[in-house]
Order: C-alpha cells, then structure tokens, then sequence
C-alpha cells in the first residue's frame, strides 16, 4: 500500500476502534446488556476491557508498522504531512497512538 495511503488507513482504524470503544460502555447499550444478561452482566466490563484490548494489539501494531515504513521510504513527517496535504502534528498523532487524530487539511 502507498505510504499515504497507509496513513489514511491507519486513521480510519482509529476512527473505527474509537468508537466501537465508545458504543459499548454508552449509557443505552449497557442498560440493554444489564436486561439481557440480568446476573451475568457482572462480567460485562470484563468483557468491555477484553475486546478493547483485542482490537487494539493490532492497531498499535499496524501503527508501528507504517511508521517503519515512512522511516524504509526516507521520509520525514513533515515531507509525508505536506504529501497527505495535512498538519505535521498529524504523523506523530498517528504514529504514537493519540485517539484524538484528525487528518485536516
């Protein structure tokens, strides 16, 4: 994959984990798995912290990885921020994990 590419990629897996991470401890879907589960829902942050921690590993590996790539390629984050036509404060947001990225342009 072109190293762009990748980076708009790894933003959307951000996107996409932050908020499946959010949608399973909102208020309403708690509540539904309390009546769904009544005894069994003692469990559901169990649960809540496995999938978390599942979904992540990869992405914090993936992250890695394209970080090594830009590195492989010669490139800055300034020269791949001006590429991907995005703040230089972008690249680092992506390639340490900030659950905050936003790739404005």
């Amino acid at each position: 994959m072109e190293l762009p590419v990748t980076y708009l990629f790894a933003s959307l897996l951000w996107i996409v984990w932050c908020t499946l991470h959010s949608i399973l401890i909102a208020t309403p879907v708690t509540d539904y798995m309390k009546k769904k589960l009544g005894d069994q829902f003692r469990f559901h942050r169990l649960f809540y912290n496995t999938v978390a921690l599942v979904t992540l590993i990869p992405l914090v590996y993936y992250s890695i990885s394209i970080r090594q790539a830009r590195e492989a390629a010669g490139l800055t984050q300034e020269e791949l921020a001006r590429r991907l036509k995005t703040k230089k404060t972008a690249i680092p947001r992506i390639e340490n994990h900030s659950e905050d990225t936003k790739l404005s342009t």
